[in-house]
């Protein structure tokens, strides 16, 4: 007989929705995060930490969690500037033994958020650079990461919307993602010798997201106007592809790239519990996941 965690997974998300949200007020909750990523901060970034668990009575147990805390120790939003600066540390645990190449990585680092030209109405520049420390439990190797990551912010009416949804009173909405930027990777200390050496590659990412939103109402019950309706089906698509410009390594391949098409489900009003479908294909060395392909069953939790 199968034991799944998934229903108790559950729970525990909307409990801690609700814990954290009764919390609101409290200025050391509002900077806590709980996320899969902190590499990257654009809205399809698929943010929400992933938890998936199985301990059947025979053969091995199933584990797929894909989770992180972080603590937002800087922002000046509230300063009259015409930029937004923070500083996000975090601590990100990978580990997924139901594929073909095994993820199981521990991640420690710290990231800031750059956001020019803020406005309704302009065309803004977001960045976001992280350093961080990497141990591979899988490849029994340690890295060095430094990542750069770029991409355009645009919510202007009658234009293309670029990295984020806008408010509207359609029921389908949608944006496009266009990202570039920078990764230096250095590997050391490693049980195969031939994996210590260092590779900077040039990133890019191309993507889209459709929304279908769903019926949402106010603390009084009353139904919100349709530009107010929060999330309710989205599909994500994104391609991402890596170019090596400068290693030491003998034989790397100089290519990767990296292919997911998800649709999620947005259960709740404040979009912190979703439960995702998604194929992936290719391969991740920021995440620690070998080149190959699957289809992921998941719950997710974010704040």
């Amino acid at each position: 007989m199968r034991t799944s965690l998934i229903f108790k997974i559950s729970f525990l998300s909307l409990f801690l929705t609700t814990t954290w949200n009764a919390n609101s007020q409290s200025d050391f909750w509002k900077k806590v995060k709980i996320r899969k990523a902190f590499e990257t901060n654009t809205a399809d970034d698929d943010k929400a930490a992933t938890f998936q668990m199985t301990f059947p009575k025979e053969g091995d147990d199933f584990f797929v969690i894909n989770a992180g805390l972080g603590y937002e120790f800087f922002n000046n939003e509230k300063l009259d500037k015409s930029y937004d600066l923070s500083f996000t540390g975090f601590i990100v645990y990978n580990k997924n033994n139901q594929i073909d190449k095994e993820q199981n990585n521990l991640k420690i680092g710290a990231s800031s958020n750059l956001l020019f030209d803020r406005g309704e109405d302009k065309t803004s520049y977001f960045g976001t650079n992280t350093l961080e420390y990497i141990k591979d439990y899988e490849e029994k190797s340690n890295a060095t990461v430094i990542t750069s990551y770029w991409h355009l912010f645009s919510k202007a009416k009658n234009k293309i919307k670029f990295g984020g949804y806008s408010q509207s009173a359609s029921l389908f909405t949608y944006f496009v993602t266009l990202q570039t930027g920078l990764e230096y990777q250095q590997k050391f200390e490693s049980e195969n010798t031939l994996l210590n050496g260092y590779d900077t590659r040039g990133y890019g990412t191309i993507g889209t997201n459709i929304l279908l939103k769903k019926k949402t109402y106010g603390t009084d019950n009353t139904l919100l106007d349709k530009e107010f309706w929060t999330r309710g089906i989205e599909l994500i698509v994104n391609y991402t592809s890596r170019y090596s410009l400068l290693n030491n390594y003998d034989n790397l391949e100089p290519y990767t790239s990296f292919f997911k098409s998800e649709i999620q489900y947005y259960p709740t009003q404040d979009n912190k519990l979703t439960f995702g479908l998604s194929f992936n294909k290719g391969e991740n060395p920021i995440d620690g996941l070998g080149k190959q392909e699957f289809w992921l069953l998941a719950i997710k939790f974010k704040k």
